[in-house]
């Protein structure tokens, strides 16, 4: 979740991008959903939000996310953390670089007791939470916002962000061909779309675009 306001505060994270602020909320891997309610209320108590980009957004854990969360939890009863790495790796995170995979794996190796509930945690309540439109009220979230979504993103239902563009009155989506859950990570180039529509001096369309000409000649 990035989000942008006159002041330029945020949720955790305080960057600055060509000379102006933006915010961003971010985290990764099987977690995140069960935070996204609390992040959308408090995008939606924000008054001056003005731009908002929710990307490998997802209304529901699909068939594919519930069977990867109880293989994790079996994982994790069996005291084997090392091997969500793997798990991760091969249901959705195939696509990102080498570089990234070794963290995820150095990540789940030095995984300790404490962090391990934490993820436990986590899976249990992906499980739990239901429809985000059931939980949070989206038709109130006021900022212009942009949904990306890859292509191949396994463990979200792809019309789930056109049932969200139907719900957030200013809403845009984009879907990003050939790549998958860990979008900006397995293309890094996405975080220029995600801050030409933050400071909005020109259309995400254009950035994406130039991205598919510049594949094409390669």
């Amino acid at each position: 979740v990035v989000g942008q306001d006159h002041a330029g505060g945020g949720f955790h994270m305080r960057r600055e991008h060509h000379g102006r602020p933006f915010a961003q909320d971010g985290g990764h891997h099987l977690g995140d959903r069960r935070r996204c309610p609390g992040r959308l209320r408090r995008v939606r108590q924000w008054p001056g939000l003005q731009h908002l980009v929710l990307s490998s957004f997802g209304m529901k854990p699909n068939a594919v996310m519930e069977n990867i969360v109880q293989r994790a939890l079996a994982l994790y009863h069996q005291g084997d953390y090392a091997k969500g790495a793997d798990l991760i790796l091969e249901m959705f995170g195939s696509q990102i670089g080498e570089a990234y995979k070794r963290q995820i794996i150095a990540q789940f190796e030095h995984l300790n007791a404490a962090h391990a509930e934490a993820f436990y945690e986590h899976c249990a309540n992906i499980l739990k939470l239901g429809r985000l439109d059931e939980i949070i009220d989206l038709t109130r979230i006021k900022a212009r916002t942009l949904i990306m979504n890859g292509a191949k993103d396994t463990i979200i239902d792809l019309e789930d962000m056109y049932v969200a563009e139907r719900l957030i009155p200013n809403c845009e989506t984009r879907l990003v061909d050939d790549v998958g859950h860990f979008l900006h990570f397995e293309r890094p180039e996405l975080l220029d779309v995600y801050a030409e529509f933050m400071l909005a001096t020109e259309p995400a369309t254009d950035c994406l675009t130039e991205m598919a000409s510049h594949r094409q000649q390669r």
